[in-house]
């Protein structure tokens, strides 16, 4: 007597089995995941373009609609696969793709409502309008305006010894403040300077809680060092008696550059467990009624009683 096996049929020949579909595309975007640091999605976007994928385009979408923009591009360009089949696809002379999404906390709640993405290929994808990052710098904006837009900017570096000079140029990619988003902290650094000291020290924790690449911190204590004259002339009260308890050796200077800190620890690149895009959904929908709840009891406490905003009605008095 004969047993089946699981896939064989009583004489032992395979018994077909039915087509496995392709995944789901929405299923796909759910389980999308993001960086747990704007330090961690830095790092990974610069690695992937070092690796050839250089080739980029990005936008802005809501949240409404980011899941099916994850799900179009999956089944488009293939950006669910993992390194080592993208590798093998590289290797074989095909087109690869990976897909960089982040949110963009734009309402002052707390919860997400803009959705920022960045598709990167290692050629020029069909059906996109993507540029070369060797002449357009790949742009990431952390925040909704432009107080952290970092762009990636190939620039030149020294051969090293017994390095072969045949080739192409050698090239290192850094991050650094786009020039808006420089002169912005121009500006913002020489009005703390002229104003009470605890403001030009909040300004400076602010910008040295971004990624410090090597770039950006040039550009932060250049910026530090062209506010310190200002900051010597400044003749507040606060920033007198400041300047005066650094003489004294019981105070720091808040210009200092060498206080900037060093990004030279490996980032942390998810969550772990790893927080997807299903879970980011979910978690700003529950804010987001919280917020509609609590707006909604306030606005029946201020219309409990309609007649406290509405005019006397005058007694009739018997004729």
């Amino acid at each position: 007597m004969r047993h089946n096996v699981s896939g064989y049929n009583g004489c032992m020949s395979p018994v077909p089995q039915p087509p496995s579909s392709p995944p789901d595309g929405l299923e796909i975007a759910r389980t999308q995941r993001l960086h747990l640091t704007a330090q961690a999605l830095l790092f990974d976007i610069a690695r992937r373009v070092r690796a050839g994928y250089i080739w980029h385009v990005g936008g802005e979408v809501p949240a409404d609609k980011i899941l099916g923009l994850v799900a179009k591009l999956s089944g488009q360009h293939s950006t669910h696969l993992d390194r080592v089949t993208r590798h093998r696809n590289k290797a074989a002379g095909e087109a690869a793709a990976v897909l960089f999404i982040w949110p963009v906390r734009n309402d002052p709640k707390g919860y997400t409502t803009t959705f920022r993405f960045l598709l990167l290929g290692t050629e020029n994808l069909e059906g996109e309008r993507m540029q070369d990052g060797r002449h357009k710098p790949v742009r990431v904006n952390l925040y909704p305006d432009d107080s952290a837009e970092f762009h990636l900017v190939a620039t030149r570096r020294p051969w090293k010894r017994g390095e072969s000079r045949k080739g192409p140029v050698p090239v290192t990619w850094e991050w650094q403040l786009c020039p808006r988003s420089l002169t912005l902290l121009r500006a913002r650094m020489d009005a703390a300077a002229r104003g009470p000291a605890h403001g030009l020290q909040q300004l400076i924790g602010a910008y040295s809680s971004l990624p410090m690449t090597g770039a950006y911190r040039r550009q932060l204590a250049e910026v530090m060092t062209s506010a310190r004259q200002t900051w010597r002339t400044n003749q507040t009260p606060t920033a007198r008696a400041l300047r005066e308890r650094i003489k004294r050796g019981e105070a720091v200077d808040p210009l200092r550059t060498s206080a900037l800190p060093f990004m030279s620890s490996f980032p942390v690149m998810y969550a772990d467990p790893p927080e997807t895009l299903a879970d980011h959904l979910a978690a700003a929908g529950r804010v987001r009624g919280e917020v509609k709840r609590s707006t909604a009891a306030r606005m029946r406490a201020m219309h409990a009683a309609p007649h406290l905003n509405s005019e006397p009605v005058p007694e009739e008095t018997p004729e």
